[in-house]
């Protein structure tokens, strides 16, 4: 099982990286788009020989929301993201006894970014911002496969991280267009909180996470309606790469222990289809 920390970085802005073609000579637009998404979940926790430690998997349903505003050839856009659940936990005790059991999970990412677009009918665009991801993690009491009961352990995972992407439009034909996304995402700093659940009457627990990077690929077909409506299909592929952090001193009422923790190296690979309404205004 791993073990992660909990703070509140807040978002910082990115509007004036747009300011500059908002001007009254370009006229404004509002995009709204509202819907949901399902999206496969795959986390995996690796020793420091790259043994297989654990790993989580299932389907997560989500709601998904984005506002953009754009002038001329410049946006800011808002997205948003949450997926709540429960995904299956496959892994092992302390010692190396296989322990399966349910993970409730509740994942958020939140995103404001700007950019620019270039081209005949902005055929391409380039964006950055900054990020911020949570995600609650309840591995539940279990028993392993030799009989033994299995404590559960809480963790929460945050962090704040910088992003940069281009998308490139490959199709378009009367109300139809294919978009191409690629985006770059490098974690600024994470923590992560590990509550034992009153198990040997431990402290809740804070440990730094190594910062490391990610990717999430898009393909986004939109289908124009009449009166400046859209339904926008999303397919997405995206990663992230968590390193190892360093050890973390237990207490027990504020008092060493002598017992130490730590992040193992992790790997998420999720996929999804996000199907969105959008409104223009």
């Amino acid at each position: 099982m791993s073990l992660r920390i909990l703070r509140t970085p807040l978002l910082a802005g990115m509007l004036w990286l747009c300011l500059p073609g908002l001007t009254p000579a370009a006229p404004l637009q509002q995009e709204v788009d509202l819907g949901g998404e399902l999206r496969w979940m795959d986390y995996r926790e690796f020793d420091t020989d790259g043994r297989l430690l654990d790993k989580e998997t299932g389907p997560l349903p989500g709601l998904a929301a984005r506002w953009q505003l754009a002038g001329g050839r410049w946006f800011l856009a808002a997205e948003g993201e949450w997926h709540p659940g429960i995904v299956e936990y496959d892994g092992q005790t302390q010692t190396g006894i296989p322990v399966r059991t349910d993970t409730r999970t509740f994942l958020f990412d939140g995103r404001l970014l700007g950019g620019h677009a270039f081209g005949n009918a902005n055929r391409f665009r380039l964006s950055g911002g900054l990020g911020y991801h949570y995600w609650y993690r309840d591995i539940l009491n279990s028993t392993a496969t030799d009989g033994s009961p299995v404590a559960g352990l809480l963790e929460e995972y945050q962090w704040a991280y910088l992003l940069v992407g281009a998308d490139l439009r490959l199709w378009h034909a009367d109300r139809h267009e294919l978009r191409l996304e690629g985006r770059y995402r490098r974690m600024l700093f994470g923590t992560m909180r590990v509550d034992f659940k009153g198990y040997q009457g431990y402290d809740d627990t804070d440990v730094v996470l190594a910062t490391e990077d990610g990717l999430q690929l898009a393909l986004r077909w939109r289908w124009e309606l009449p009166s400046g409506r859209a339904i926008v299909f999303e397919p997405y592929y995206a990663t992230w790469n968590l390193g190892r952090s360093n050890l973390a001193a237990v207490t027990r009422n504020g008092t060493a222990t002598g017992d130490l923790i730590l992040e193992p190296r992790s790997e998420t690979r999720n996929m999804g289809l996000r199907v969105s309404y959008r409104w223009r205004f």
